[in-house]
């Protein structure tokens, strides 16, 4: 019988860990890893600053021109009962736009100000799906296989190929799913929290009336209304011309806030209420 002799598999087993040479190279290796992570954090650091930064000017040039209000990105509380419909389609010629374009980098839109019809479809927020779905998980205690997310998945997934990443129906319940039974959980214990990013909050519009539209962060929205919160906090991403300038009206302010004009909007909401 041929092969290594006892020493040579002793060594095969533990020598290696023992050999200079290979001690040097591994720790070498560990430090090139630990090297590369740190470049790639600093890398990170240093494009989000900038990516900030750009933003930042360009926002400042719309706030010159007048397109956007003071502290665009200010995050403001609603109380939650005044949602009741979110934004619809827009008309041709006045769709709003998400990000800006700015080339390489296409920033969050926040506290833009723009006039046209964009506010004058709109649905009910407690007809979209993700109501319903998490209506049926978490009020009436079904399995998620028995809501509409299953059917949904699997009609996304023959049209596109996957759903957020997901091939299949285990992974997309293992990574997304289970994020919401985790953060409905969370919430349950501890309360709806601030974001530590004001662009992961709940994004809305608000209209010409002064209505507040939801826009979107819709899982967020309707966790909050399945556990009754009393108000969220609420980044708004367009405001209409019409409405700012009848804030700048009733203020005699030339540049409004978010917390300006949201106060406006909440008294003419709760004054149509009955």
């Amino acid at each position: 019988m041929y092969g290594p002799g006892k020493k040579t598999r002793t060594y095969l087993k533990t020598g290696w860990r023992n050999n200079k040479l290979v001690k040097k190279k591994f720790k070498n290796l560990k430090q090139g890893i630990l090297l590369n992570t740190k470049v790639k954090s600093l890398f990170k650091r240093v494009f989000i600053r900038i990516f900030k930064t750009i933003t930042k000017l360009y926002e400042l040039n719309l706030f010159l021109k007048g397109k956007i209000v003071s502290k665009p990105d200010e995050v403001v509380y609603v109380p939650i009962d005044l949602i009741e419909y979110a934004v619809g389609k827009s008309p041709k010629g006045h769709k709003l736009l998400r990000h800006y374009n700015l080339g390489f980098v296409k920033p969050r839109i926040v506290g833009m100000i723009e006039k046209g019809d964009w506010d004058m479809n709109k649905k009910r927020v407690d007809l979209l799906p993700q109501y319903s779905i998490f209506k049926d998980r978490f009020v009436e205690g079904k399995e998620w296989e028995e809501t509409v997310a299953y059917k949904l998945f699997h009609t996304i997934l023959r049209n596109t190929g996957a759903v957020r990443g997901c091939k299949n129906w285990a992974e997309y319940k293992e990574k997304k799913l289970k994020e919401y039974d985790d953060i409905y959980n969370q919430t349950m214990k501890n309360g709806y929290k601030r974001r530590e990013d004001p662009q992961e909050e709940i994004e809305v519009v608000v209209s010409r009336k002064g209505e507040i539209l939801f826009k979107d962060g819709r899982h967020r929205l309707m966790l909050a209304k399945i556990l009754n919160v009393s108000e969220v906090p609420v980044i708004v991403n367009h405001w209409h011309k019409e409405f700012i300038d009848e804030v700048k009206r009733h203020t005699g302010k030339k540049r409004v806030t978010p917390s300006d004009a949201i106060k406006i909007a909440i008294e003419i909401n709760r004054l149509k209420q009955p």
